[in-house]
C-alpha cells in the first residue's frame, strides 16, 4: 500500500514539476515576443508618444491663446524640438521598413536575384550616408556646448536639439544592418527580398481599372 501511495506521489510531482516548467516556457515565450514586438517597433512608439506630446501642447497652448489672451514661448519650442526628434527617428523607422519614397521600375523589371543584390547596395548606401550624417554632425553639436549657445525660450543648449541627427542615424545603422542581414540571408535562399509597401502602386491601380 505505501508502495503505491509514494508511487501517486512521484507522478503527482512528476506532472506538477511538467506544468510548472510548461508555464515558465510559455512565459519566457510570451516574454521573447514580447520584447522582439518592442525590438522591432521602438521608433514607432516614439513617435506616438511624441505625437501624443506636440498634439497636446498644440492644442493647449490654442486654448490658452484664444480662451485666455496667454501664450507661452516654451510650448512652441518644444513642439518644434519634438517634430526634429519626430523627424530623425522617423528615419530609422521608414529605413528597416523601405517606407522612403522611391522610383521602383526598375527593380520590378529585374530578376529576384538581381533585386537582392540592388536591395543589399541600397542597405550599404544607406550605411554610408548614416555615417557621413553622424560624423559631421559630431563637430557642430561640441561647439554648441564649447561657446554654450542656448534656444530663445528654454534657455538650454543647443546641442539639445542638435543631438537628434546623430540620435536617428545611429538607429538607422541598427536598422539597416538588420535588414541588410535579412536581405543577404534571402538572397542565399533565394527567396524574395522585403520590399516595403509601396505610397504610390500604379499596377495595382491599373488592375482595378481594367
Amino acid at each position: 500500500m505505501s508502495n503505491e501511495t509514494d508511487t501517486s506521489k512521484n507522478l503527482s510531482n512528476e506532472v506538477n514539476e511538467s506544468q510548472k516548467s510548461s508555464l515558465r516556457t510559455s512565459l519566457d515565450d510570451k516574454y521573447v515576443r514580447a520584447l522582439m514586438h518592442v525590438g522591432q517597433n521602438l521608433e514607432r512608439y516614439l513617435m506616438y508618444f511624441l505625437y501624443i506630446y506636440i498634439i497636446t501642447v498644440v492644442f493647449v497652448e490654442v486654448l490658452r491663446r484664444y480662451g485666455l489672451g496667454m501664450s507661452s514661448l516654451w510650448s512652441g519650442e518644444t513642439a518644434r524640438y519634438t517634430f526634429i526628434y519626430i523627424t530623425y527617428i522617423g528615419i530609422s523607422w521608414a529605413a528597416y521598413n523601405r517606407a522612403h519614397i522611391r522610383i521602383d521600375i526598375l527593380l520590378r523589371e529585374a530578376s529576384q536575384r538581381v533585386r537582392g543584390y540592388l536591395y543589399i547596395l541600397s542597405d550599404f548606401v544607406m550605411l554610408l550616408f548614416a555615417v557621413y550624417a553622424i560624423r559631421y554632425t559630431l563637430p557642430l553639436i561640441q561647439t554648441s556646448i564649447n561657446f554654450g549657445a542656448k534656444t530663445q525660450a528654454l534657455q538650454i543648449n543647443r546641442a539639445f536639439a542638435q543631438v537628434a541627427i546623430p540620435v536617428g542615424f545611429s538607429l538607422m545603422i541598427i536598422r539597416v544592418l538588420q535588414r541588410a542581414y535579412q536581405d543577404i540571408v534571402d538572397v542565399r535562399a533565394d527567396r524574395e527580398p522585403y520590399t516595403g509597401e509601396a505610397v504610390f502602386d500604379m499596377e495595382s491601380k491599373e488592375n482595378e481599372g481594367e
